[in-house]
């Protein structure tokens, strides 16, 4: 008699420490799924942040680049009427026309060399894992491991890869000193993922894209090809990227054939 009863103490006393086991088990996974929600949650407003930052930047650099395509047009359209009422003399007009498309070109060019002025000392940080510490602490140990001192100013995200869990950032350096620094030293990057370049202007990265075109389909000819910003070497010899013609020059000012067939081809229809 008294051992069933020991057995139902004992039986008792085991089911009350499997009650309690998982009730903890039940606890412990109801704070692993709280903890993993409120991460998710973060990450969701974080990530919520960065694309409400992306747009706003969006829409500043929109609204500046409008604002001095409005004031072209306007100077633009005052040369148009002034040129309206001489059109009756055929080379009052021809001469006009050629005086806007000049002052055109000149404000295009003036807006160029603004926007350039403006971006000397930024670079731009692609493939950049940030961690805790956040994007500030992220860059400025990716410039020690380069030996680059550098002092930030200001500096935004451009876009984000989940999958890779890598940031592309906009940084902006106290000296243009520092850009060049950088640049210098941004070599030591080979063989890692991250990527540090020039904050090209639209004209500049299409003149960038242009010059590797060119780079590639010489190199498919299977010549010797280097290439720097502004200019190609093709073999032993340079050739100077001409941004208002758009074709290669070499040292002498001669357009390289492919770039001169074009160049004419635009004379030739201004002449007709």
């Amino acid at each position: 008699m008294e051992e069933v009863k020991e057995m139902k103490i004992n039986g008792e006393k085991a089911n009350k420490e499997l009650k309690e086991k998982i009730t903890e088990k039940i606890i412990e996974e109801g704070r692993r799924q709280e903890q993993a929600l409120r991460k998710e949650v973060e990450d969701l407003k974080r990530e919520l942040r960065e694309m409400r930052e992306r747009e706003e930047s969006w829409r500043k650099e929109g609204e500046r680049w409008e604002e001095g395509l409005k004031k072209v047009e306007g100077r633009v359209g005052n040369m148009e009427k002034r040129w309206e009422e001489k059109e009756g003399e055929k080379k009052g007009k021809v001469g006009e026309e050629g005086k806007v498309e000049s002052r055109v070109r000149e404000l295009e060019g003036k807006l160029e060399r603004r926007e350039r002025e403006e971006r000397k000392k930024n670079v731009i940080v692609k493939e950049l894992k940030v961690g805790e510490g956040g994007r500030r602490e992220a860059v400025e140990r990716l410039m020690a491991e380069i030996g680059a001192k550098v002092e930030i100013e200001e500096m935004r995200g451009l876009g984000r890869n989940i999958e890779r869990g890598t940031e592309t950032l906009w940084v902006k350096l106290k000296k243009e000193e520092q850009k060049r620094e950088v640049m210098r030293r941004k070599r030591e990057l080979r063989g890692r993922k991250e990527i540090i370049r020039e904050d090209l202007t639209w004209r500049e990265r299409r003149m960038e894209w242009k010059l590797e075109e060119i780079a590639k389909e010489e190199r498919r000819k299977g010549k010797r090809v280097w290439r720097v910003y502004g200019k190609v070497r093709i073999e032993e010899e340079w050739w100077i990227w001409d941004e208002e013609n758009e074709v290669l020059r070499n040292g002498k000012g001669t357009a390289r054939e492919e770039g001169r067939k074009k160049e004419e081809g635009r004379i030739g229809e201004g002449r007709d």
